[in-house]
């Protein structure tokens, strides 16, 4: 795509991907863009894309609905009762949005900043249906743009629906973690969506015990979901992991041709639960766990592939 000058009117109508200049073909030619993230380190350039990115998406959200200023306003005035100050900076600004601006620029919490990113993206989704055009398509296209800036810079977070997730691999959560959540975006598994939503906030905040834990709820839930739906016997809401592998395999929810696998199938089934029971669970007390970042990071990918296959059944 090559650079096109529009009108600053015009500017919500346009979703640009990663531009294919020189320099990005570059990096990519010497794999200086390896699949490894770091996730303390927000970079001054980085977050100057990112304000790109947020003013287009808000630009586009607004559309038909409201003022610009009206949104900027709401997003300041929410980081400003999360983080409990009057004021985002001391300096004085002439309105919220270059408040904003002068916060999220010098604002060395990470953590902070990504809380202002999914307060941003949240908004814009909250306006861009209400107008006479619908814009959401256009931000969720922003949201993209956004995530493909959080991956050149190998920064470790991307927005799926409007949450911060960290990912530990970029084929991992393209290919396995990003459709277990389009699964469990159903109604019907809507327990199962918060257990998972949890174990990947708890990832991010170190809590690994805690994450393999609400991995096993996840698959519980699903399980449970799927015993309801087809009045399985002999399971209830009170039932274990290992109870409903088992009703899932005396109902016949594989096929007769997997006779051989079903064994391997249900140890691969189990594993987050066995994990979660050596060291989430049980791991807490005297004891002291022994789960790791990778162990979680582990739990987590397993788990989205195993909701994708129960889920498909």
């Amino acid at each position: 795509m090559i650079g096109i000058a529009v009108e600053a009117s015009d500017a919500y109508l346009i979703a640009m991907p990663l531009m294919d200049i020189y320099s990005r073909r570059k990096r990519q030619a010497s794999k200086e863009t390896a699949d490894v993230y770091q996730y303390v380190n927000l970079s001054p350039k980085l977050r100057q894309q990112m304000l790109f990115g947020f003013y287009r998406m808000a630009e586009a959200a607004v559309t038909g609905t409201s003022t610009e200023d009206e949104f900027w306003r709401n997003v300041v005035d929410i980081l400003r009762e999360e983080q409990g100050v009057e004021k985002l900076v001391r300096s004085y600004f002439d309105n919220s949005r270059a408040e904003f601006d002068g916060w999220f620029k010098g604002n060395d919490d990470v953590d902070a900043a990504l809380d202002a990113v999914e307060i941003v993206v949240r908004l814009c989704a909250y306006y861009a249906p209400r107008g006479y055009q619908n814009t959401m398509p256009t931000v969720k296209n922003h949201v993209e743009t956004l995530n493909g800036r959080m991956l050149e810079a190998q920064f470790g977070f991307q927005v799926e629906d409007g949450t911060i997730v960290e990912i530990s691999s970029q084929f991992a959560h393209a290919e396995i973690v990003v459709p277990a959540l389009q699964v469990l975006g159903e109604e019907r598994f809507a327990t199962a969506n918060a257990d998972f939503r949890k174990a990947h906030e708890e990832f991010r905040n170190q809590s690994y015990a805690d994450c393999i834990t609400d991995c096993g709820k996840a698959l519980e839930s699903v399980l449970k979901v799927i015993a309801a739906e087809r009045g399985w016997s002999g399971v209830n809401d009170n039932s274990t992991l290992a109870k409903l592998l088992e009703a899932a395999v005396t109902n016949g929810l594989f096929p007769g041709y997997m006779e051989e696998q079903v064994k391997g199938l249900r140890m691969m089934l189990q594993g987050p639960g066995t994990v979660r029971n050596k060291d989430g669970a049980h791991g807490k007390g005297d004891a002291p766990s022994h789960a790791t970042r990778d162990l979680a990071a582990y739990q987590l990918h397993q788990t989205a592939a195993a909701l994708i296959f129960l889920a498909a059944r």
